[in-house]
Formats: structure tokens, C-alpha cells, sequence
């Protein structure tokens, strides 16, 4: 079984796989659960791999959380479990593409939360998708340099981007925490605090990427 239980509410599933192209209504396409299944899947993977891997630093943790949680990646995951046969969308108007699989997925995950709790929605992740079909060894091992995907992004669109420290924070053990914001045209889009200046940045190009939904040729 794709989710590995007995769903009690469908419509949220159906409202999960429903792509904007098909209705525009907030109410009853997958934008908002994908939001919902974006942070649900951002807690769910860095707190399995923080007990995965339990003497490796931040930066490790935070770079391999990228990875699996990047677009071009989720979207691979949808294509493993065939979310290419449900999703729902107009093709008069739009082409299936990785993306739209990706956020369907994210979506799934929302509304198997809403359906049936975070511990459901864990097992969901961790053994359908996680132990499934990723390969840690493996994801670790591609390099994404998101800041230049990100300005090469820019560049082709006469757009500007930089990377500044915003500010530093502390933790609960009172470590210096570095917080970067990547800016476009000046504009804040996203931000990220990291023990180092360097994955903090990397962390806000990502986060960025994924807000402007930029497609990763590799990830």
C-alpha cells in the first residue's frame, strides 16, 4: 500500500493530488498542503538523521537534509511511487513535470498528517520514502553549489543577487550562530542560521531556490 494505512478522509488526498491547472481554488488544490508537508517533511528528516548520524557535526546534517528535501529530488521520490498515475491537472494547459511532482508528494505528506497525526506521517517518510528508495551514501556524494544555481538563475533574468549576515544568535549552549539572508533586487527571500557563514549561506540559497521553484539540473 503507497501510504502504509487506511486513509479516513479522501478528500484531503484527492485535494492533494489536485494541481492548481485544474483549480484554482485555494480550496481544493494541493498549494497549501504542499506548504504543511514542506515543514512536516523538513522536521521528519532532520530528526531522523540527527539519530542516524549522532557524532556528525551541523553542517553535514544540514547539507544532506538539502539534498534529500530538494525539489529535482522529491520529485524523483514521486516518480518511484508513481504519483505520475494520480495527479490531477489540466493538460491543456500545463505538462506533468518533476516539480509538479514534487510538490504533490509534499502535499501528500500534509495530508497524511492532517489525516492521521505526525507519528503517521513519520512512518510515511521514513519507510516509504527514506528507507525505500534514498540511498544516503550515495545523495551525500552529489554536489550542489545552490548559490551558483542561484545566481546563474538571476543572472539569466537581469535580476541581482547577494548573501549577507544579518545578524548572530546563540544557542541553548550559547554557540555562536551565523544568520544569513539571501536577497534578491534587494529584497529579502529567505534566510538561514548555521554555526558557520558558509553553510548558512548555502542553506539560504536552497531555501531560496526552492521559494522561486527553480529546477535543479542536478541535486
Amino acid at each position: 500500500m503507497l501510504l502504509g494505512y487506511t486513509p479516513c478522509q479522501l478528500s484531503i488526498f484527492k485535494q492533494a493530488l489536485m494541481h492548481s491547472s485544474q483549480s484554482l481554488e485555494i480550496t481544493q488544490n494541493n498549494e497549501r498542503l504542499e506548504f504543511l508537508g514542506d515543514a512536516i517533511l523538513d522536521a521528519v528528516v532532520g530528526a531522523y538523521l540527527f539519530r542516524k548520524y549522532p557524532t556528525r557535526e551541523e553542517g553535514f546534517l544540514t547539507e544532506l537534509r538539502s539534498k534529500i528535501v530538494s525539489r529535482k529530488k522529491l520529485g524523483e521520490l514521486g516518480k518511484d511511487i508513481r504519483l505520475e498515475d494520480f495527479v490531477i491537472y489540466d493538460e491543456g494547459k500545463v505538462s506533468l513535470s518533476n516539480r509538479m511532482l514534487g510538490n504533490a508528494l509534499e502535499a501528500i505528506v500534509g495530508a497524511v498528517y492532517l489525516d492521521a497525526g505526525y507519528h503517521q506521517a513519520e512512518k510515511f517518510i521514513i519507510h516509504k520514502l527514506l528507507n525505500a528508495h534514498i540511498n544516503l551514501d550515495t545523495i551525500f556524494q552529489t554536489d550542489v553549489n545552490y548559490k551558483s544555481v542561484l545566481l546563474e538563475w538571476a543572472q539569466k533574468r537581469g535580476k541581482s543577487v547577494s548573501f549577507e549576515m544579518a545578524d548572530t544568535a546563540y544557542d541553548q549552549v550559547e554557540e555562536r550562530m551565523f544568520v544569513m539572508e539571501a536577497r534578491l533586487n534587494g529584497e529579502v527571500i529567505s534566510s538561514a542560521k548555521a554555526r558557520s557563514k558558509k553553510v548558512a549561506g548555502k542553506e539560504a540559497a536552497r531555501k531560496a531556490i526552492r521559494k522561486l521553484g527553480i529546477e535543479l539540473e542536478k541535486a
